[in-house]
């Protein structure tokens, strides 16, 4: 009991530290540069546990209060509206959470599924109630002039991708003495990882 308990804490512990990140790399904040490894603790909380309802249950509590504070103006407006939106749109952390370790079971490295299961995310969010286009992961980056310049083409979502492959990438290089369901690495992969994720950075840049 007392390892489940300690299991259980550090994956909540990892899912705050990336409610945390996520918001500073927004304003007021503006700690942009975070948010290239803002969701690699939230990779990790997702998979180092070997149980997938106690990560749910965490990643939908601690995605509850994320939002709960990110989103007060809209309590100020309206108190019940403001607390049944984030109530649903806290949602998406445990569907992503779901999807994540399914990918990771299927041996799907973390830089390829991260980027696509968030802008799959994003998409959805942006539209419930006719849009909620908020707080993307791309966002952060406004004033990073160099890395924006794939949104003419791409829009917002190419910024997210690129943010999220490269916390995939960083995420896919912890050991993988986790326990949970991560599937070890093999060097060759770990390989592939850096290469695709190097050129689709310097490729944004360039």
């Amino acid at each position: 009991m007392g390892q489940e308990k300690l299991k259980n804490l550090q994956v909540s512990s990892c899912f705050a530290a990336s409610a945390i990140l996520l918001t500073v790399i927004q304003q007021p904040f503006n700690l942009s540069f975070l948010a290239w490894v803002a969701l690699v603790p939230f990779v990790i909380g997702c998979l180092i546990s070997e149980k997938i309802w106690p990560t749910v249950l965490f990643a939908y509590l601690v995605s509850l209060v994320y939002w709960l504070g990110n989103l007060y103006w809209i309590i100020l407006v309206t108190i019940p509206g403001g607390v049944a939106f984030c109530i649903y749109i806290a949602l998406y952390w445990p569907i992503l959470a779901i999807c994540l370790r399914y990918c990771v079971q299927r041996k799907v490295p973390l830089w390829f599924a991260l980027p696509i299961l968030v802008v799959g995310a994003e998409a959805f969010q942006g539209l419930c109630f006719r849009g909620f286009g908020w707080r993307y992961l791309g966002h952060s980056q406004y004033a990073n002039i160099t890395i924006i310049q794939i949104a003419d083409i791409f829009g917002a979502a190419a910024v997210s991708f690129l943010i999220a492959m490269v916390n995939g990438f960083i995420a896919d290089l912890a050991p993988a003495t986790w326990g949970g369901v991560r599937p070890p690495q093999t060097a060759a992969a770990k390989f592939v990882g850096i290469i695709l994720t190097i050129c689709a950075v310097s490729a944004a840049i360039f």
